[in-house]
């Protein structure tokens, strides 16, 4: 009953927005119907979630109910045994089912705990994998930035320079010839 509505209620508004929103299923090129219908989609996928998990809920709530009538019946049972070898009988049998479900209730915990720590290992992985990545551009950019810059000519020399010019003596040139630069 519940998807019948769903349904309807999915028909009319794709119905509404065909008549508010003409241009909007004529854009294919945008993709936006498409884009709109999946849309639609997960919306009606979050509410089946979330139905389905207020089911759960009731049915865990129902069935933990009936457990512990049924332990109330159990304990009634054992009271009405009069024979004590048949009583000591039922208790073995029943102790020996109850410790082959908690093997299988511990078996199926301990399952889903590898299944969950499996996927946190993997996740964490991804992440590791991610900050070395990072980590790994940073280093590239600052192993750039530390290596020595390379020497530009300024033009400008230093006077440990000049002093040595100076010191040194030079032929003079008869004549000196200036540079123009043109234009």
């Amino acid at each position: 009953d519940r998807s019948t509505n769903m349904n309807f209620y999915q028909v009319e508004s794709k119905q509404e927005t065909q008549q508010c929103v003409p241009g909007l299923l004529s854009c294919k090129d945008l993709g936006l119907p498409t884009v709109l219908d999946q849309y639609l989609k997960v919306s009606e996928r979050i509410c089946q979630i979330e139905a389905s998990q207020k089911d759960l809920t009731e049915e865990v709530k129902s069935l933990k109910q009936q457990k512990e009538c049924l332990k109330e019946r159990i304990d009634e049972c054992l009271k009405k045994a009069t024979d004590q070898e048949e009583l000591k009988e039922l208790i073995a049998q029943m102790l020996g089912r109850l410790e082959a479900h908690e093997k299988n209730a511990a078996t199926l915990n301990a399952e889903n705990r590898i299944c969950n720590l499996e996927k946190t290992v993997a996740e964490q992985g991804k992440l590791i994998e991610k900050l070395n990545s990072e980590l790994q551009i940073q280093s590239n950019e600052q192993s750039t930035a530390m290596s020595d810059p390379p020497i530009i000519d300024s033009g400008i020399e230093s006077s440990a320079t000049i002093k040595s010019k100076k010191s040194k003596p030079k032929d003079k040139p008869k004549t000196q010839m200036l540079y123009f630069p043109r234009y």
